[in-house]
């Protein structure tokens, strides 16, 4: 019991301004007060924890307290008003906490306590009645309003997302659609950077049949000359003489629209339509541009290419240009890697490229390998990936591969790699 009579008096006074002891006797307020003890309670101390046993009612004398689950505030009491009763009528463990907002004190009495009170002064369970229901309508009014508060906070936080969402969605698909326009101007790049290479070694490679042309139809037209002034030159001779020149120039007027079909069939854009093709006629166009090109492109490097074409091989039903930009683009990648080897090794060196077909079971298998440094291992696992390039900046975006990776799959095929030190090999399947 407390041994300070201020405290007990200003007890006594309090409880008997308080609605719930208003109608009892001073008899009455007196004994429930001798039976109180008397705490104190700094700001943020917790006076009562959820789940905990309730033996105890609270008096508040002096300050203010808070009911409340964590953070969601139930209800603020504070002088004259009492807490944790229900714990003690039903006996369940409390199913709030109590922390007190500002200095307070609080007079606190035991159940046995309590009920041995209202057995000596029945009429206090009248009162004890009338408080509980009028707390419990106000804390049901309060919590009403919490939740109404509550909602139109939900609601504004809802509203206040949706606004964010549908900003950051709008400008998520704006930077998708400059990454894609930022892509297709990549991917066009690098087609224009292939078609680019290829046209100055192809260009400098019909220079040579166009050449031929010009010579032997000069020739055709001293000829002819000759062959209309009577005399000057026998029929018998002159007339094989031209023959064997519009030989020669149907022979090197066929090989430069064999060039210029391979860069057409290398150039087109948009779908193409799948056509049967024979892959290895295909293999040898592809390996004549690149070889041109490479060897207008980087003179002096003795490029030896090898052929193992499988004879009988079936036709494929394929979009022909497509496939053709895959292998010249890796064979492209191996004369690449030959001449770079090349350079900084010695006469010893023979730089290789081979390409090779066969037949497997429900396809065709098509391989390209050279005699390079490799590919190193960590480097391997990304080769597919768009942007991913081995070669220095400036000479290459990393989407050769990338693009030679999606054209196969979409032919219902596959591309692997395979590498080791002094090899690299592509291995690509074209179903039949």
């Amino acid at each position: 019991m407390s041994d300070q009579p201020t405290i007990h008096e200003l007890l006594i006074k309090t409880l008997e301004a308080s609605t719930l002891f208003r109608r009892v006797t001073p008899e009455m307020v007196s004994e429930l007060a001798s039976r109180m003890e008397i705490d104190h309670f700094e700001p943020g101390q917790t006076i009562i924890n959820k789940d905990d046993e309730g033996v105890t009612m609270y008096f508040i004398i002096s300050g203010e307290v808070k009911i409340h689950d964590r953070e969601h505030l139930l209800a603020k009491l504070s002088k004259g008003e009492f807490f944790g009763e229900m714990s003690i009528l039903d006996r369940e463990p409390r199913s709030m906490s109590v922390t007190a907002i500002t200095p307070t004190t609080t007079g606190s009495i035991l159940r046995n306590d309590l009920f041995d009170v209202i057995n000596m002064f029945p009429g206090m369970t009248v009162e004890l009645i009338g408080f509980l229901s009028r707390r419990l309508r106000k804390l049901n009014r309060f919590m009403v309003e919490q939740l109404k508060n509550r909602e139109k906070e939900l609601e504004k936080q809802v509203e206040e997302r949706t606004a964010e969402l549908t900003r950051k969605n709008a400008e998520l698909e704006e930077a998708i659609k400059r990454i894609k326009q930022s892509q297709q101007q990549l991917i066009m790049q690098e087609k224009l950077a292939s078609l680019g290479s290829l046209t100055a070694g192809v260009a400098h490679e019909l220079h040579n049949p166009l050449n031929f042309v010009n010579n032997f139809a000069e020739l055709c037209l001293e000829l002819t000359d000759d062959l209309t002034d009577e005399g000057k030159t026998d029929p018998k001779v002159g007339m094989p003489e031209m023959r064997k020149n519009l030989e020669k120039i149907l022979f090197h007027g066929q090989r430069a629209e064999s060039i210029i079909r391979s860069m057409i069939m290398h150039s087109n854009t948009g779908k193409g339509k799948s056509i049967e093709t024979n892959i290895n006629e295909l293999c040898e166009q592809s390996l004549s541009m690149v070889s041109y090109s490479f060897a207008n492109s980087s003179p002096g490097c003795p490029v030896r290419t090898e052929k193992d074409l499988a004879p009988n091989i079936p036709s494929v039903q394929i979009i022909k240009r497509d496939i053709s930009k895959v292998i010249i683009n890796v064979l492209n990648n191996a004369f690449y890697e030959v001449n770079k080897r090349w350079r900084s090794s010695g006469a010893e060196y023979i730089p290789t490229v081979k390409i090779a077909t066969k037949s497997s079971n429900n396809g065709i298998i098509l391989e390209i390998s050279d005699n390079g440094n490799g590919i190193p291992n960590s480097a391997a696992e990304k080769i597919f990936e768009p942007f991913f390039t081995t070669k220095p900046a400036g000479e290459g975006v990393g989407l050769g591969l990338s693009i030679s990776n999606d054209i196969i799959k979409a032919h219902g095929g596959s591309i692997s790699l395979e590498t080791k030190e002094d090899m690299t090999l592509f291995r690509i399947f074209i179903p039949v």
